[in-house]
């Protein structure tokens, strides 16, 4: 019993690390594919690449749009 509780205890003090880096890679994840079909969808890009080989740009932009990858609204 004890050392489920350590087993516990290590886990949960460990999460503050983890936390911010795993959920930061698991949003811009889904993030990528939504951003690979709106510059799709607005003619930004042609490159039909799967989307686990996709790198979003810091910005693309067209007379129409102008879509931006990783940045803050403020």
């Amino acid at each position: 019993m004890n050392f489920i509780i350590i087993i516990i205890i290590n886990i949960t003090a460990a999460c503050e690390q983890l936390a911010p880096t795993e959920y930061v890679k698991r949003h811009d994840g889904l993030a990528k594919i939504i951003h690979q079909r709106q510059a799709e969808v607005a003619e930004l890009i042609d490159d039909k690449s799967p989307y686990y080989q996709y790198t979003p740009a810091n910005e693309l932009e067209n007379e129409n749009f102008k879509l931006c990858w990783n940045r803050t609204i403020g």
